[in-house]
């Protein structure tokens, strides 16, 4: 499945996300990239990531969620896309295209 946003496509099958060039995700990071893709209309916060993403995983908290946020934004900037995710640790974010 393919999911597109700005400049960017997130293939959920084999966890790529595209631009000018490509990366690979994590299946966690392409869960994650993927809920605030199919959010995109509001803001989303921790609590609501965590049982989307972590449901699984009683341990994830704010930290876990702002690092795993900090490792997508990286793969944006690699992969030169004009996507940013808003939102400071611990409050409510959103994906924006420049």
């Amino acid at each position: 499945k393919e999911l597109s946003y700005g400049d960017i496509t997130l293939n959920t099958d084999t966890l790529e996300l595209s631009s000018k060039s490509s990366v690979r995700l994590s299946n966690k990071e392409c869960l994650l990239l993927q809920t605030l893709i199919l959010n995109k209309e509001h803001t989303v916060n921790d609590s609501f990531i965590i049982e989307h993403v972590w449901s699984d995983d009683e341990s994830a908290d704010t930290e876990t969620v702002w690092l795993y946020l900090s490792f997508i934004k990286s793969k944006l900037t690699y992969i030169n896309s004009r996507v940013e995710i808003g939102g400071e640790k611990g409050t409510d974010y959103r994906v924006n295209f420049q």
